[in-house]
């Protein structure tokens, strides 16, 4: 699942390189970079819906590797059929399936789709306008302590983003099972597949209905670069399928020198 994931964050990455090049070589102005900033969003929304549809309905069995679903069944399933399943011996993923659905069915009616979906209708624009008023708030910051403006938006606005997770992700990570690693590597991947698929589209998209033009896909090309290798070297090491410590002490150096370079590029973007 950490591949795959991995993989979408590069198509996400594309949405953004894609406008920023058009900026850069392209004399048609602002109008046409709006335009290629509405087409991609509609297009990475497309992505978030089949990334959901393929994990969560039609290959939700990747949620469940063969390796972990001993772990699997302790954390998924109700303990009675964890009982049975422990003197019955599961080869498949299929029969893992079918005593997980077993246990949901057991564990009562859970609320309708619909109210999921009215969930997410109601939530989705809230959040979008909170991004955004966030993002207004950089200028504060970069007035009044001097902070380079791709240092807030890059360093300090992620953090506490994502400070929930990170935290979450310190306290499992001492058990340093295979399961509890994928697991860091998946909330760590997902969590910015939410962001670059479908919290940023969706702004791009409200922006199109209030008449805002200056919401784009457009990014600074000192910020696309640095997101580029943040991505390329992420990207490289879930694929070897290995994690060591060296391998963290790349990813706190990359971090740092990219923590560094934010903090003294004079932009404005």
């Amino acid at each position: 699942m950490a591949r795959v994931a991995s993989q979408l964050l590069l198509i996400s990455l594309s949405s953004l390189i894609v406008p920023t090049a058009f900026k850069i070589w392209s004399d048609s102005g602002e109008s046409g970079l709006v335009d290629i900033s509405r087409g991609g969003a509609i297009v990475l929304l497309i992505i978030f819906c089949c990334y959901l549809a393929f994990f969560y309905y039609t290959h939700n069995e990747l949620l469940a590797p063969k390796d972990t679903i001993d772990h699997s069944i302790r954390s998924l399933i109700a303990p009675s059929i964890y009982v049975a399943a422990s003197v019955i011996k599961i080869d498949t993923k299929e029969q893992l399936l079918k005593l997980r659905e077993a246990s949901l069915n057991r564990r009562g009616d859970n609320l309708h789709w619909i109210v999921h979906l009215f969930i997410l209708i109601l939530s989705a624009p809230l959040l979008v306008l909170s991004s955004i008023f966030m993002l207004e708030a950089i200028d504060s910051p970069s007035k009044e302590i001097g902070f380079s403006k791709s240092f807030v938006g890059l360093i300090i606005v992620p953090i506490i983003i994502g400070a929930a997770e990170h935290v979450a992700t310190a306290i499992r990570s001492h058990k340093n099972r295979r399961d509890e690693i994928e697991w860091i590597i998946e909330i760590a991947i997902i969590s910015s597949i939410r962001t670059s698929l479908f919290v940023l589209p969706v702004a791009v998209l409200l922006g199109w209905i209030l008449d805002v033009p200056g919401i784009t896909l457009f990014f600074d090309g000192f910020q696309v670069t640095m997101l580029t290798l943040a991505i390329l070297l992420v990207n490289y090491i879930v694929h070897t399928g290995i994690a060591h410590w060296l391998e963290g002490i790349m990813l706190i150096g990359a971090y740092s020198l990219f923590a560094n370079a934010a903090w003294r590029y004079p932009n404005e973007a």
